[in-house]
């Protein structure tokens, strides 16, 4: 979980810079968890103990991380024999928006979208791309049920494929600091998108 964490939140840029973000990445939570094969996942005492202006970038980028891992466990069991690729979604909306003021080209005027897309694909066939959104707390599940609302309207600033096709994954981690388990709330979204080529554009709404 913490190396797909890593990868997702390092900056894309390629070379050793990376690599030393993503090393880094995967280290700085390794002791705020703890858990095992016979265990639930729970925040340790130095997790519990965190800074109270740093609970909520742990909250969420942990929530990114167990979000991906678990799109990625699921994408994998539904298609075996495919490849399944996260992509940030700034990355992939910049190839034809301008997502802030700073960029140049047709601007945005909607400021919610999904975190992340997964692909999910194998060569020669039609891809199939899946909306992420992914949140985090260290509350309750009644914070979880706000944050997946929320997330409802992240996943629906794109369509991709066929108007309404199209599928989409929510996530809310939930990691209490009184000592509970964690948990990680998920809705899925049906839809095909199908017919969506590799080379095929995302649309905004």
């Amino acid at each position: 979980m913490l190396h797909t964490l890593a990868r997702a939140t390092a900056l894309s840029w390629r070379g050793a810079g990376r690599g030393l973000a993503e090393h880094w990445g995967a280290l700085k939570y390794t002791q705020a968890l703890a858990g095992g094969r016979n265990s639930f996942l729970r925040l340790t005492d130095e997790g519990h103990r965190i800074a109270d202006h740093y609970k909520s970038l742990q909250s969420g980028e942990l929530g990114i991380g167990f979000a991906l891992t678990l799109a990625e466990h699921t994408l994998r069991s539904r298609f075996p024999d495919h490849t399944v690729t996260i992509v940030p979604a700034d990355t992939a909306l910049r190839a034809g928006w301008a997502l802030t003021s700073r960029d140049k080209g047709e601007k945005v005027r909607y400021r919610y979208r999904p975190r992340y897309f997964a692909e999910v694909w194998r060569p020669g066939e039609p891809s199939l791309v899946i909306p992420l959104a992914c949140k985090g707390n260290h509350s309750d599940s009644a914070t979880s049920a706000e944050q997946l609302a929320s997330a409802s309207a992240h996943a629906e600033a794109v369509h991709i494929g066929p108007w309404n096709e199209t599928p989409g994954l929510l996530f809310s981690t939930q990691l209490p600091t009184d000592g509970g388990t964690m948990t990680v709330h998920a809705l899925q979204a049906p839809g095909s998108a199908a017919g969506c080529s590799r080379r095929r554009s995302v649309r905004r709404t």
